[in-house]
Protein backbone atom coordinates (compact mmCIF):
# COMPACT_ATOMS: atom_id res chain seq x y z
CA UNK A 1 0.00 0.00 0.00
CA UNK A 2 1.25 3.44 -0.89
CA UNK A 3 0.43 6.99 -0.01
CA UNK A 4 -0.74 10.05 -1.90
CA UNK A 5 -0.30 13.65 -0.86
CA UNK A 6 -3.42 15.74 -0.63
CA UNK A 7 -4.37 19.31 0.06
CA UNK A 8 -7.98 20.17 0.60
CA UNK A 9 -9.35 23.65 1.29
CA UNK A 10 -12.72 23.83 3.01
CA UNK A 11 -14.99 26.38 4.61
CA UNK A 12 -16.68 26.06 7.94
CA UNK A 13 -17.72 27.97 11.02
CA UNK A 14 -14.85 26.21 12.81
CA UNK A 15 -11.87 24.16 11.68
CA UNK A 16 -13.67 21.07 12.93
CA UNK A 17 -16.72 21.84 10.79
CA UNK A 18 -14.48 22.44 7.76
CA UNK A 19 -12.62 19.16 8.36
CA UNK A 20 -15.87 17.19 8.62
CA UNK A 21 -17.08 18.82 5.40
CA UNK A 22 -13.81 18.05 3.59
CA UNK A 23 -13.90 14.39 4.66
CA UNK A 24 -17.55 14.09 3.64
CA UNK A 25 -16.85 15.66 0.23
CA UNK A 26 -13.92 13.29 -0.38
CA UNK A 27 -15.95 10.25 0.67
CA UNK A 28 -18.70 11.27 -1.72
CA UNK A 29 -16.23 11.82 -4.58
CA UNK A 30 -13.88 8.87 -3.96
CA UNK A 31 -15.90 6.37 -1.94
CA UNK A 32 -15.94 5.03 1.59
CA UNK A 33 -13.94 1.86 1.00
CA UNK A 34 -10.53 3.13 2.08
CA UNK A 35 -7.17 3.62 0.41
CA UNK A 36 -8.38 6.62 -1.61
CA UNK A 37 -5.27 8.73 -1.04
CA UNK A 38 -7.50 11.62 0.05
CA UNK A 39 -8.51 13.38 3.23
CA UNK A 40 -11.27 10.74 3.47
CA UNK A 41 -8.64 8.46 5.07
CA UNK A 42 -7.99 10.86 7.96
CA UNK A 43 -9.72 10.55 11.33
CA UNK A 44 -8.64 13.96 12.55
CA UNK A 45 -6.31 16.90 12.17
CA UNK A 46 -3.82 18.93 14.14
CA UNK A 47 -4.37 22.69 14.08
CA UNK A 48 -1.05 24.34 13.30
CA UNK A 49 -2.44 27.87 13.26
CA UNK A 50 -2.74 30.63 10.70
CA UNK A 51 -0.91 30.60 7.39
CA UNK A 52 0.72 34.06 7.00
CA UNK A 53 -1.00 36.37 4.51
CA UNK A 54 2.04 36.51 2.24
CA UNK A 55 2.16 32.71 1.88
CA UNK A 56 0.06 30.65 -0.47
CA UNK A 57 -0.87 26.99 -0.02
CA UNK A 58 1.73 26.30 -2.72
CA UNK A 59 4.38 28.06 -0.60
CA UNK A 60 3.33 25.90 2.36
CA UNK A 61 3.68 22.69 0.36
CA UNK A 62 7.13 23.72 -0.92
CA UNK A 63 8.20 24.49 2.65
CA UNK A 64 6.96 21.12 3.92
CA UNK A 65 8.70 19.28 1.05
CA UNK A 66 11.94 20.99 2.09
CA UNK A 67 11.43 19.35 5.53
CA UNK A 68 10.22 22.59 7.10
CA UNK A 69 13.55 24.36 7.45
CA UNK A 70 13.70 26.84 10.28
CA UNK A 71 14.74 29.80 8.17
CA UNK A 72 14.04 33.47 7.91
CA UNK A 73 11.17 32.79 5.49
CA UNK A 74 7.71 33.89 6.58
CA UNK A 75 6.80 30.25 7.16
CA UNK A 76 10.00 29.58 9.07
CA UNK A 77 9.31 32.59 11.29
CA UNK A 78 5.69 31.57 11.85
CA UNK A 79 6.10 27.83 12.33
CA UNK A 80 9.79 27.43 13.23
CA UNK A 81 9.20 25.77 16.60
CA UNK A 82 6.53 23.54 15.07
CA UNK A 83 8.53 22.55 11.97
CA UNK A 84 9.32 19.05 13.20
CA UNK A 85 5.74 18.39 14.26
CA UNK A 86 4.36 19.69 10.95
CA UNK A 87 6.75 17.51 8.97
CA UNK A 88 6.06 14.41 11.07
CA UNK A 89 2.29 14.91 10.89
CA UNK A 90 2.36 15.53 7.13
CA UNK A 91 4.38 12.37 6.48
CA UNK A 92 2.24 10.02 8.63
CA UNK A 93 -0.20 8.44 6.18
CA UNK A 94 -2.13 6.79 9.04
CA UNK A 95 -2.15 9.81 11.40
CA UNK A 96 -3.89 13.14 11.52
CA UNK A 97 -3.94 15.73 8.75
CA UNK A 98 -2.14 19.07 9.10
CA UNK A 99 -4.67 21.88 9.49
CA UNK A 100 -4.04 25.56 8.78
CA UNK A 101 -6.30 28.60 8.84
CA UNK A 102 -6.05 30.39 5.48
CA UNK A 103 -8.79 33.00 5.82
CA UNK A 104 -11.97 33.87 7.62
CA UNK A 105 -13.87 30.57 7.95
CA UNK A 106 -11.47 28.95 5.44
CA UNK A 107 -9.04 26.16 6.26
CA UNK A 108 -6.44 24.06 4.48
CA UNK A 109 -5.82 20.41 5.31
CA UNK A 110 -2.83 18.56 3.94
CA UNK A 111 -0.75 15.46 4.41
CA UNK A 112 -0.21 11.96 3.08
CA UNK A 113 -3.06 9.47 2.97
CA UNK A 114 -3.03 5.74 2.37
CA UNK A 115 -3.74 4.68 -1.20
Amino acid sequence: MGAEEFEHAARGKTMSDAFDSAVSDAQYAYGHSGYTGTIAEKDGYIDFGVLPDACTPSDLMDWIYDSCPETESPLGKTFGDLAGAINATFNDKWGAACGFTIGPDKYLFTGLASS
